[in-house]
């Protein structure tokens, strides 16, 4: 079973991989025809053995059809409504809200994660299939936390309103696998005229806004014309982005890789001289911690740093403006940030001290 690198995925995989003697097991989807709906299996996820029960059968990147006009998620709840009476009367994770309300009306017991902050996924900026539905989310989001065992949340301002509203909340926080993401040691200190390596890594959605990314590598070229940027990722606007950096002529600077599994992003993370995020929104970004892991500052949009892990001259820039050329010019200066203590900044933040605390959601 493949696991695409986006953050519920890591946020299972991490909990997979350092579950410790806990054993978890996976209830989702293939899109592979030969492999039976509605039967348990086992699949390789993170090096580990797992039981998985495939309960529905699409490809989440397929276009076109008319299946592809019911949405992925609501073809997942109808599977685990189909296939109910083999699945085992333990305490579920939901990492949807839907998912949340199918296991609320099977009356199993389950602890509800909660990845965004539900102000942000109706907003204006939200790539969501909710963004227009907010009325309905309500309802559905009241139901799923109202009977999960707990909630799992990746938002501090989102966690802090719930907390005033029922028991059992834990404000969540993202993890960096620290077999995957550390610091090259023998990261060279950059030097005049040196290639300048800017990493992006996200969706190309909305949410994510990697047309801001592109234009602030074109204002960026104008102070370092050296500088270069690397953007990991698919999406609707992967293609609008890349012509846009023809338009404005910098596709020569631009290296559009696609999506890459985690081991990938983290080679990538290491060859590299600093990330920039430029989400309209976040929860808690998986990212973030891990270029921090790799030993790169971080500069980010305001929006893109929920957690307030960035110190400016220590490891990282939270960014107040959406301007590309404050961006830009925010770049330049985090090139004087040192890499181990980039690293330090998130030590606390990995999985093996991390998972542990989130597995403990629900019980007793």
């Amino acid at each position: 079973m493949k696991i695409d690198p986006g953050g519920i995925d890591s946020c299972i995989v991490g909990q997979i991989k350092y579950a410790g003697k806990k054993k978890i097991s996976i209830i989702g989807i293939t899109s592979s025809s030969s492999i039976p709906l509605g039967i348990w299996g086992t699949c390789q996820i993170g090096g580990v053995e797992t039981a998985f029960l495939p309960v529905a059968r699409f490809a989440r990147s397929e276009k076109g059809g008319v299946l592809n006009k019911v949405p992925h998620s609501v073809r997942f709840a109808r599977g685990l409504i189909r296939y109910r009476k083999v699945i085992p009367d333990q305490l579920c994770q939901a990492h949807r809200i839907e998912t949340g309300m199918v296991l609320s009306a099977l009356q199993r017991r389950y602890v509800q994660f909660l990845h965004n902050d539900s102000t942000n996924l109706v907003g204006n900026n939200s790539d969501s299939r909710w963004k227009n539905l907010g009325p309905l989310y309500a309802i559905a989001e009241k139901v799923a936390v109202r009977n999960a065992e707990g909630l799992a949340v990746f938002n501090r301002t989102y966690g802090q309103r719930l907390l005033r509203v029922r028991s059992g909340v834990m404000i969540a926080q993202t993890w960096f696998d620290p077999e995957l993401f550390f610091t090259n040691p023998q990261r060279p200190e950059p030097e005049q005229g040196d290639i300048l390596r800017v990493c992006w890594v996200g969706r190309f959605e909305q949410q994510k806004d990697p047309l801001l990314a592109v234009q602030t590598l074109f204002e960026l070229r104008q102070e370092i014309p050296n500088a270069r940027m690397t953007m990991i990722g698919s999406g609707s606007l992967y293609d609008l982005a890349i012509e846009l950096a023809r338009k404005i002529g910098i596709s020569d600077a631009l290296d559009a890789r696609g999506a890459q599994a985690r081991p990938e992003v983290a080679k990538e993370m290491r060859s590299h001289d600093v990330f920039l995020i430029t989400s309209h929104y976040e929860g808690s970004p998986t990212v973030v911690v891990e270029a921090q892991a790799a030993g790169l500052p971080v500069v980010a949009t305001f929006e893109s740093d929920p957690d307030e892990l960035l110190e400016e001259g220590t490891n990282g820039i939270r960014v107040k403006s959406r301007d590309p050329k404050v961006l830009a010019r925010k770049i330049v200066e985090s090139q004087r940030y040192d890499s181990a203590e980039c690293s330090r900044a998130v030590l606390h933040r990995s999985a093996e001290v991390i998972v542990p605390k989130l597995l403990r959601i629900g019980i007793g």
